[in-house]
Order: structure tokens, then C-alpha cells, then sequence
């Protein structure tokens, strides 16, 4: 499951929206929330998130119980 608090933090710190990521992973915005609501995203979007949003511990974010 996501941790969507920490993805949200990670995203505010590097100041990109959700619109912003979205577009960079090249999915839809509605698709964005949809997969991070249900902890959905496909490996090579988590890896791409964590490249992007420069994510020390991705397996708090991305593996959260």
C-alpha cells in the first residue's frame, strides 16, 4: 500500500504537482490518483516516482502497511 502522506510530502518538497508527476510518468492525472489511492502503480512508475522525486526510502513510501 502507498503511503500517500509521504508521497504527497516527497512530491512538496520538490515542488511537483500531481498534474506535474502525472504528466511525467505519462499517465493520466485521473489515472495518477486512481493507482495511488489503491497502491496500484506499475514497478517501472514507482521507479520513474522515485528518480524524479529523489526518494531516500522507497520502501516507506511505496511498501507502507
Amino acid at each position: 500500500m502507498v503511503d500517500t502522506k509521504k508521497l504527497k510530502a516527497a512530491m512538496v518538497l520538490k515542488g511537483i504537482t500531481q498534474q506535474q508527476l502525472a504528466q511525467e510518468l505519462g499517465i493520466t492525472h485521473k489515472t495518477f490518483i486512481e493507482q495511488r489511492d489503491s497502491g496500484t502503480f506499475r514497478l517501472d512508475k514507482v521507479k520513474r516516482m522515485i528518480e524524479i522525486l529523489n526518494i531516500d526510502d522507497p520502501v516507506s513510501v511505496f511498501l507502507a502497511d
